[in-house]
């Protein structure tokens, strides 16, 4: 299965997700501003996916993680 990657996101508009809303999340500064992230959705609609994508990138970024 491997590690999500973040190229690996779809945006259709039923996920109601921006492209331009994940790559803000991915920069990290949400950590250094010390905010949380709370993920919600249906069943089947990329939630634990993002989780992933976004704590791998926080650990890349040299973050400790926690989800």
């Amino acid at each position: 299965m491997g590690i999500p990657q973040p190229g690996g996101l779809h945006y259709p508009i039923s996920r109601g997700l921006k492209a331009e809303q994940m790559r803000e999340l991915l920069n990290g500064h949400y950590i250094s501003h010390r905010k949380n992230i709370l993920i919600t959705g249906p069943t089947g609609s990329g939630k634990t996916w993002i989780a992933n994508v976004l704590g791998e990138q926080a650990c890349r970024q040299k973050n400790n993680v926690q989800y």
